[in-house]
């Protein structure tokens, strides 16, 4: 649509040109009509032509013609300005995607780095329950503990290991989104930055990034351009 909008803006630009043109024309035939104009214009026409049966004739014409537009009311420039203000549209329309893929991404990598935090975490969890665990069969073979409580603790390191998993599924589906959105395959291995490595450009409070965004969301901008284009 921008390529087609850039055409459509061309197109408009060139009623501004001059224009320079050939052409060739030739005819034949016995039409009275046709024959009558055509000798006519050639200054050819036979005393004592009979208009109902003039006969055959044959006519070559060729010509150099040129023009400029000096002006049409406006109108040119009218649509030259609708055409500038389409493309325009279309390119906040391409904007807005961009904004939309920039923020998928963004949003992506702090799940990401959501992710390696739960999945080191529940790494941890089963760690700890595992090495209590042992700790409480080696007091239940002493006798200081009942088999209840170690059946217990093997129910919570059974837990754990799940929430291990389902963390370590939960990193895998996020690192092959990021990487679907980054243009890589999806089995691809990221190693993200943590987040206090990177500097961010944004807004400081509510108010200020409220005012950013009425100023320079390409949504909002092609609702005004749409209002323009309307009223041309």
């Amino acid at each position: 649509r921008l390529r087609q909008s850039e055409g459509m803006l061309q197109e408009a630009a060139a009623a501004f040109w001059p224009v320079i043109a050939a052409y060739a024309e030739y005819q034949q035939g016995d039409t009275p009509s046709a024959y009558l104009f055509k000798t006519i214009d050639q200054r050819r026409l036979p005393p004592g032509a009979d208009f109902n049966q003039p006969g055959w004739f044959e006519n070559y014409t060729v010509g150099l013609y040129g023009q400029i537009n000096l002006w049409s009311g406006g109108r040119h420039y009218l649509q030259r300005r609708m055409a500038a203000t389409g493309l325009r549209m279309q390119e906040l329309d391409r904007l807005s995607i961009e904004n939309a893929l920039l923020a998928s991404v963004i949003n992506s990598y702090f799940n990401l780095l959501a992710a390696d935090e739960l999945a080191a975490i529940a790494a941890e969890s089963v760690a700890t329950v595992a090495a209590q665990l042992r700790t409480m069969e080696v007091r239940y073979r002493a006798g200081g503990v009942l088999k209840s409580d170690v059946l217990s603790l093997a129910v919570r390191l059974a837990q754990a290991r799940e929430e291990e998993i389902r963390a370590r599924s939960q990193h895998s589906l996020v690192m092959a989104s990021l990487a679907t959105l980054l243009g890589h395959d999806p089995d691809s291995h990221l190693e993200p930055l943590p987040s206090e490595h990177m500097s961010l450009l944004a807004p400081e409070g509510y108010a200020a990034a409220l005012s950013e965004a009425l100023e320079t969301r390409p949504e909002l901008e092609k609702m005004r351009r749409n209002v323009v284009h309307s009223r041309m």
